[in-house]
């Protein structure tokens, strides 16, 4: 088959090691025998690639090629020389070839006449043939197969490149290896000055050519490394703030020339008191020495801005990012059902805006704003600095709350007090956000030109004071405390508001429209007081500069988060509640104790401290949500007095249907009535004075929920875990948050670097923080279809079992170690009966079934690992719930759905042939455990107790994987003498 080079006619010219046109090539190959003229001229060989209408036996192929020989040049310095000038000799090989292909084309149409005729006499002999005039057998053969490639030139890499290879990786490395170890800059550039010094000195007892370049590229400090590798550090805008009314300045307008010399200036911001206006006048630079005696001014704060438009543009050009951004539009979620945010009324109603298409249209973002104080250092309570962070609602929720996909938009300083208002920082935010609403032109990996994105800000999920601030409502201190409804809260100048009283239908909710009329009336004040009398009247503390976003609907946008709503909030409230009114002795504490020790959890669920007196009041958010949703009940039972346990046993079941990733609109009305079940009962049992704004809040998250999809859309753990992230930075203590805005972005420039090809086998595995751990099992990330997902989770809780694609096994990832082991025949006979449940329509036969199976200790779905007994840790992962055993625990239940507990033994893959296919499928090995009579009763729904043995084997000894429906935690009792567990499901984690 002939070259693809010869539809171009191109030329292989070994000066060129490459082919050319034929041009060229004579030009090249004439010179080369000028600049070789009395010398040795061996003949070589030249491969010409001809033209698509010429044959190699064509005479029109011995005018294409000249008739000298092609030339080895012995003095390739002097043929260079004359390649470069002569010019004339260049014009007269143009025209020659020019002439040469024309001729060429002209005996290519004759040949075709010709061969047009011979058909003709054919084709009366055959009438089934057609007869293709003028169509030559190379053109046929063109438009059938696909032409090869063009030969790569072979580039030879120079020792200097392979140098800057070798240093390149090094110094990404060292800077990887500096933000996963937490080194500080002082530490990293000791070890360069280090390494430098030593370089040379081995430099001097080894003599090597590639070793002294190696010396020569070496950066010797942090700022030539940050050069080497092109990184910009500042690449964000720093705004002076003033310490005392936080307002911004850029730095060159903070100073001012007098008398010859640079002064600083005074902060200018004006504001009224008691009817007269005053100026700031707050000192924002202080003078330094530096040390080489010259005197500067340094700003005390600093605010640091990154912009959100060129963050999305670095996000675009990644690859598969835009198109993931759009995966959520091939969802087809039944009626009644939330599983994301994409399910809420707020993004159904932004399809279209004012009759304008947004979402409806692709490149339309969504974004989510957070806003959050937290503590960089360790050992200092009084320093706290704010960080403004964007999440991409269009990602899928699996890659939404990656740290990789976040944008950081803002660090504000440590100031003395926290302000009210946070216009000041977001008003930089706000002018890109208008610009986004409008559109504009960004480059992306979906085309070569610029194309146009529109992005908005569709909602704000923080704590309660930093929501309050951002949106400019008053504080729950306030009469009108609250940002959903006007409920009154009642009481006088220093006493304790009234926030009991449930009677919901009672309470006018807010809206938009008249939000922005009072908030506009606000900002319209010259007094204090005139503003005190707005606010009072309309619960409005300020005018929020995001109400400048004509789509902002301050009311519907603003969540309540439930991270801090229900276990921060009310778990922590009612546990102080419990112990401040003594209703557990010291020794019913010590039983608390020592029955959260007994209790048993997954791996991946953190345990809480044993002495929950003394801990409590540290628990984190996530300690407080495992104290509620798994240890409480079991530790509560028998201990706390009864009505009050029937009470903290209604808020658990609400937080059990609240906390679900995917939950029904039925569900919702349950958890709500569930929650006014307690709010009712904690104000009868405690009082009044016991109800706190979080229990009138709980009251809203059924219309949050409805708004913004499930909580684990909205609610604030990821956002803590990325202030843990940035406040793991190593810092000198001093502009922290300059240094966490400059540490952030290299870290985010040195994922998003483009590599080297070169060494990238041998470097690339180890410049992760992955690299240093040998992980067999990782989350797979490639794009599913939403319905292969939707019909994997379904398979859990499909009942009956008729219908079921047990093909399907999308979700599950295995560990690359396993077992070889030979099937017995006793379990074989057992697998075949439950392959003849999963295929009735099919005859399974013994021989069907292959001899031998594949063991694992683990095994992964979704991101949930289960374990096993074979994995000695991981047997807390492997207990797990699911629908499968019959009350006799040997068959499998069919039509039915009903939970039991089991212990799963170990993971296997197993080959059947049913009908002409071969299928694999994975089973989990189980052993079921016998409930106890009174199983749910004894403690109360959702712990039920089972007796610590097991039913005999049978059929449902084998279960697909697919069937298991969540992880349990366990805790060993004592009843009548006899061993018995407590089951604790663990709230099933499913990823649509």
């Amino acid at each position: 088959m002939e070259s693809g080079n010869e539809s171009k006619g191109y030329v292989y010219c070994a000066h060129c090691d490459n082919v050319v046109s034929r041009s060229t090539f004579r030009r090249h190959e004439r010179k080369r025998c000028s600049a070789t003229s009395g010398s040795e001229i061996g003949q070589s060989q030249v491969t010409l690639y001809s033209s698509d209408s010429e044959t190699s036996s064509s005479p029109v192929d011995e005018e294409c090629v000249p008739e000298e020989p092609a030339c080895v040049v012995q003095e390739e310095t002097s043929g260079d020389a004359i390649l470069d000038t002569e010019q004339s000799m260049d014009e007269a090989a143009s025209d020659e070839a020019w002439h040469s292909e024309t001729d060429s084309e002209n005996d290519s149409v004759n040949r075709a006449k010709r061969k047009s005729v011979g058909d003709e006499s054919t084709s009366s002999e055959s009438e089934s043939e057609e007869v293709w005039s003028g169509v030559l057998p190379e053109v046929l053969s063109r438009d059938i197969e696909s032409a090869p490639p063009l030969p790569k030139s072979q580039q030879r890499q120079t020792s200097l490149q392979k140098v800057n290879s070798l240093v390149f990786w090094f110094v990404y490395f060292l800077l990887i290896w500096q933000a996963t170890c937490h080194l500080s800059d002082n530490g990293l550039a000791w070890l360069l000055r280090f390494l430098v010094s030593w370089l040379k000195v081995f430099g001097v007892e080894i003599s090597n050519e590639f070793f002294e370049k190696l010396l020569l590229s070496f950066p010797g400090s942090l700022c030539l490394v940050r050069q080497f590798l092109n990184l910009d550090r500042d690449n964000f805008n720093k705004f002076v703030v003033c310490p005392k009314c936080t307002k911004l300045y850029k730095y060159d307008s903070c100073l001012e020339i007098e008398n010859n010399q640079q002064v600083a200036k005074k902060c200018s911001n004006t504001y009224y008191s008691r009817g007269r206006k005053k100026t700031c006048n707050a000192t924002m630079l202080t003078r330094v020495t530096l040390q080489n005696g010259k005197t500067c001014f340094y700003p005390i704060k600093y605010y640091c801005a990154n912009s959100i438009i060129e963050e999305l543009e670095k996000f675009l050009l990644r690859n598969n990012f835009a198109s993931n951004c759009e995966l959520w539009r091939k969802r087809e979620v039944a009626e009644g059902l939330l599983a994301d945010v994409y399910d809420g009324n707020l993004w159904k109603e932004f399809q279209t805006v004012n009759g304008t298409s947004f979402l409806e249209k692709p490149r339309n973002y969504g974004f989510m704003l957070n806003f959050d104080f937290f503590q960089p250092m360790k050992h200092r309570k009084d320093y706290s600095v704010g960080v403004f962070y964007l999440a991409i609602l269009n990602l899928p929720r699996a890659e939404r709350f990656k740290w990789k996909n976040i944008i950081v938009m803002g660090i504000v300083p440590s100031l003395g007090q926290e302000p009210k208002s946070l216009n000041q920082f977001l008003e930089p935010a706000v002018d890109e956000l208008k610009v986004l609403w409008k559109g504009i032109r960004l480059r992306s990996c979906l085309s070569r030109f610029a194309l146009t994105f529109r992005a908005a800000v569709m909602g704000v999920s923080s704590d309660i004071p930093a929501t309050r601030k951002i949106c400019g409502f008053k504080g729950h201190s306030a009469l009108l405390g609250c940002s959903r409804c006007l409920k009154r809260f009642p009481g006088g100048f220093g006493e304790k508001k009234d926030y009991s009283g449930f009677e919901r239908n009672s309470w006018k909710p807010r809206t938009n429209r008249d939000h922005r009329r009072q908030a506009v009336k606000m900002s319209q004040c010259k007094t204090k007081a005139g503003q005190n009398l707005v606010g009072q009247n309309s619960g409005i503390s300020h005018y929020t500069v995001l109400l400048e976003l004509e789509y902002f609907d301050v009311i519907r946008f603003c969540t309540i988060d439930p991270m801090h709503n229900l276990f921060l909030g009310t778990s922590k409230k009612m546990f102080k509640v419990w112990t401040d009114l003594k209703l557990f002795s010291k020794s019913q504490l010590k039983e608390i104790e020592e029955r959260i020790n007994s209790v048993e959890v997954p791996c991946d669920i953190g345990r809480l401290p044993m002495r929950i007196t003394s801990n409590s009041g540290s628990y984190t958010a996530e300690q407080w949500k495992n104290w509620t949703l798994i240890y409480s009940i079991f530790c509560l039972k028998g201990v706390l007095p009864e009505e009050h346990f029937r009470c903290w046993q209604t808020f658990v079941l609400a937080c059990k249907y609240l906390c679900q990733s995917v939950i029904s609109k039925t569900d919702l009305e349950i958890a709500d009535g569930l929650i006014l079940k307690f709010c009712k009962s904690v104000e009868t049992l405690y009082g009044k004075h016991v109800i706190t704004p979080n229990m009138h809040l709980h009251n809203h998250l059924k219309e949050v929920i409805l708004d913004h999809g499930p909580v684990t859309s909205f609610w604030c753990f990821s956002f803590e875990r990325f202030n843990g992230i940035l406040g793991s930075t190593t810092t000198n203590k001093r502009s922290v948050e300059l240094q966490l805005m400059r540490q952030f972005l290299i870290s985010r420039q040195l994922k998003d670097m483009d590599l080297p090809e070169q060494y990238q086998d041998d470097f690339l595995h180890l410049c992760s923080p992955t690299g240093m751990v040998n992980a067999d099992v990782k989350e797979d990330v490639s794009p599913l279809s939403w319905s292969v997902k939707h019909e994997f989770n379904n398979v859990a809780t499909k009942a009956p079992l008729h219908g079921i694609n047990w093909r399907n096994d999308s979700g599950v990832t295995v560990p690359s170690n396993y077992k070889l082991v030979h099937f017995d025949e006793d379990d074989a006979a057992l697998l075949r009966d439950v392959y003849q449940i999963m295929y009735p329509e099919s005859e399974i036969e013994m021989g069907s079934l292959g001899e031998s199976i594949r063991k694992f200790g683990s095994l992964n779905i979704w991101s949930t690992t289960f374990g096993s007994k074979m994995q000695p840790r991981g047997i807390r992962s492997g207990k797990i719930l699911a629908s499968w055993p019959t009350d006799n625990g040997k068959d499998v239940l069919q039509e039915t759905f009903c939970l039991s507990a089991g212990t799963v033994q170990y993971y296997f893959r197993h080959s059947v042939k049913v009908g002409d296919e071969h299928l694999t499928h994975h089973f989990a090995c189980v052993k079921w455990y016998l409930p106890h009579r009174e199983s749910t009763s004894l403690y109360g729904n959702p712990v039920r107790v089972c007796e610590n043995r097991f039913y005999p084997g049978g059929p449902s000894s084998f279960m697909p994987v697919q069937r298991i429906f969540s992880r349990f935690a366990s805790a060993e009792l004592e009843l009548e003498g006899q061993k018995h567990i407590a089951v604790v499901p663990v709230i099933r984690n499913v990823h649509l």
